[in-house]
């Protein structure tokens, strides 16, 4: 964020045609903006910040949003969080995965030169499926080194111990910590009585968020004798039931499913696998196009492989598509919002009507 130039996000906002008046504000919310430089107990000069978005600010996720849009990132090959950049390739050999990620990478470098955007190169690795020291890629004279784990959103990603194995391997063991924390905190409120109702909405929330972020991480794990994945999340998903149903830590497990209603794990991680897939088809991402260029066939270990056979199960033939997601103007978003929905009897809406207090 301290990076970003203030007349180059002036001329972007320009570019997407937002409104003069809006980008008068933004101006004059960024200009002589003070900050101090605290270290220990010594506090520095007051300076002006002259470039840069401030920290901490929710605008300032946004203003940087709209800096980097224009940025060579296709969401078919690349992700980004924030300021974390994730970039892919997949081929038939890995000579020609090395080309596309040399390739992409020089592109969102030369972006990055022009924007004055610096990369923090110690925190730039290379992860293949099957780790090789010696692997690496040298995209305008940076050296990128392989690595054999990679903290991706929480998640650690590993490269297969064996050979020819095209998955990566997924370590939640922090994941499966976390969710207990937070199990355990919200235990700690049941003490002021909150009312059940609320208690449940919030652990839904504060705990049900967290897992079903990650459960379509898990798809192609289902059928694997994978300990190491799988083990952690089960204990953490138990944890989850027995703080929201209130259960002994004895409680069978069977009975935790009945008093919770709570699916079986695998049965939600297809779930919200499916809801993934069917998303990514609509947003148009490569998960989505692959899918849809899938024929079927395999024993059904893949995570499409599972997504087919929910799909086939619940969702009527006559449903053969998903319709690409269509972004509705800002004009109308406001204008719904400003829409007050009537809920008395006819002859009340008719006299509101003939005042003007009514929208047809």
């Amino acid at each position: 964020f301290d990076r970003v130039q203030r007349t180059l996000l002036v001329r972007k906002m320009r570019n997407m045609g937002i409104d003069s008046y809006l980008i008068l504000l933004i101006d004059q919310w960024l200009t002589k903006r003070i900050f101090h430089v605290c270290h220990r107990k010594n506090i520095t000069e007051p300076h002006y910040q002259e470039n840069g978005i401030p920290q901490g600010s929710s605008i300032s996720v946004l203003l940087w949003i709209i800096y980097i849009y224009d940025a060579p990132i296709e969401t078919v090959n690349s992700n980004v969080y924030v300021d974390d950049t994730t970039q892919w390739a997949t081929d038939s050999t890995k000579w020609e995965v090395k080309n596309q990620l040399r390739a992409e990478s020089s592109k969102l470098q030369s972006w990055c030169t022009a924007n004055h955007i610096k990369i923090q190169w110690l925190k730039t690795h290379l992860l293949f499926n099957e780790h090789a020291h010696r692997d690496q890629i040298t995209v305008n004279e940076h050296k990128i080194k392989t690595t054999d784990t990679i903290k991706y959103l929480g998640a650690t990603l590993r490269a297969n111990d064996e050979n020819h194995h095209s998955t990566i391997k997924i370590d939640l063991k922090e994941v499966a910590k976390d969710i207990k924390t937070r199990c355990k905190l919200m235990r700690g409120l049941r003490k002021y009585g909150i009312p059940v109702s609320t208690f449940q909405k919030i652990c839904r929330g504060f705990i049900g968020g967290k897992l079903n972020y990650y459960l379509p991480w898990l798809a192609a794990e289902i059928h694997q004798t994978m300990k190491t994945t799988l083990n952690p999340m089960e204990i953490a998903y138990r944890d989850y039931m027995r703080t929201y149903t209130g259960c002994f830590p004895s409680t069978p497990i069977p009975l935790l499913h009945a008093i919770s209603r709570f699916p079986l794990l695998k049965d939600r991680i297809i779930t919200e696998t499916t809801m993934t897939v069917l998303s990514a088809q609509a947003n148009g991402t490569l998960l989505g196009s692959e899918y849809a260029a899938w024929n079927g066939d395999g024993d059904g270990w893949t995570p499409l492989g599972e997504v087919w056979k929910a799909l086939k199960e619940r969702v009527p033939d006559t449903y053969d598509a998903v319709h690409t997601r269509t972004d509705i103007p800002a004009r109308i978003l406001e204008g719904l919002y400003k829409v007050k929905y009537h809920s008395s009897n006819r002859e009340k809406a008719i006299k509101k009507h003939k005042k003007g207090k009514l929208l047809p």
